[in-house]
């Protein structure tokens, strides 16, 4: 009985000393030191957003959606500038992989928001582009891409109750032609899935609420809330 005792113990602790190296990071999510958690929010890269150039960019906070395989999803906590999601559609279809938007995320705004340094932190994701949930409207094909809108069933996973999707733009997205609602800011900001046509792409409206109608591709006043996935690995 010791014996099998014994063997059962050293059985254990090898298994520990195992478990770490192959299995650790599927069971503990580690994050850099002072890296903030889940529905916190962190400074990175910089981006206009006083409409003030006199003084210089400024930092970018980025709330933090999910922490998952040694990355952190992040949106910008606020909207950060307007534009058409697709700059030539006008009654003709377009989809995330197609659009100007998608092109100007991943050239414009990648190489003035972040420096060199920084754009080796992000990752470039593998984008799921489904057809739009409930009218059933073609996403287009799937693409990689380091910066991005969320999908629809991202929306549905991190802002799951009405309310939580709100965002206020800032002063540089308003003069851009952020559309503003009432005197809270708010606006309506892109996500990159289709909306009940081919023409028009999903959003969250001003008040919180996940839009499956969205609005035509071509309207240069919806909001901007950027998304990437920061490598942690390269964060000290």
């Amino acid at each position: 009985m010791r014996y099998r005792i014994i063997t059962i113990s050293l059985s254990v602790i090898l298994a520990a000393l195992i478990l770490p190296v192959s299995i650790a990071d599927t069971l503990v999510q580690e994050t850099p030191p002072g890296f903030p958690a889940v529905g916190e929010t962190f400074i990175f890269g910089r981006y206009e957003q006083d409409n003030d150039p006199n003084n210089g960019m400024e930092p970018i906070e980025w709330r933090v959606l999910a922490i998952e395989d040694n990355a952190a999803l992040l949106i910008s906590e606020y909207n950060l500038d307007a534009m058409a999601y697709d700059e030539k559609t006008y009654n003709s279809a377009i989809t995330w992989e197609a659009c100007s938007l998608r092109r100007w995320l991943n050239d414009n705004f990648l190489s003035t928001a972040f420096t060199k340094e920084e754009q080796g932190s992000i990752l470039l994701s593998a984008i799921k582009n489904e057809n739009n949930s409930y009218y059933g409207t073609d996403g287009g094909s799937d693409t990689e891409d380091r910066i991005f809108l969320l999908s629809i069933a991202e929306t549905e996973k991190y802002f799951p109750v009405y309310g939580t999707g709100k965002a206020i733009s800032t002063a540089y997205a308003k003069a851009h032609g952020a559309y503003i609602v009432d005197a809270s800011g708010t606006t309506g900001w892109w996500l990159r899935s289709p909306g009940f046509h081919t023409d028009s792409v999903a959003a969250m409206t001003p008040g919180g609420q996940l839009g499956y109608i969205g609005f035509f591709a071509w309207a240069p006043n919806v909001a901007l809330r950027p998304a990437l996935r920061l490598d942690l690995k390269t964060i000290r």
